[in-house]
């Protein structure tokens, strides 16, 4: 079974917002780990939380208002084993 290539850590990218809001986000991009392809529709959540989104057609993502602390970050898509 393919899976989703390692966007979630090495394309993912925590930055703080401004120091009053106090929050930060998440982007990134899913691809095929086999053909580099871009998948769209997947859903990227933070574990825990109510918090994610779901890809573009070009496989990005952005998960917005992410409080400071440490999260799982999971993806999953049909067709593919979650990660």
């Amino acid at each position: 079974m393919r899976y989703l290539k390692g966007f979630l850590i090495a394309l993912m990218v925590l930055s703080s917002g401004l120091a009053f809001a106090q929050t930060g986000k998440i982007t990134g991009q899913a691809t095929d780990s086999e053909t580099g392809e871009a998948l769209p529709g997947v859903n990227v959540i933070l574990v825990g939380t109510n918090l994610g989104a779901a890809t573009d057609e070009d496989g990005n993502y952005t998960i917005l208002n992410i409080p400071p602390g440490q999260y799982t970050v999971q993806a999953s898509f049909i067709g593919y084993a979650q990660t």
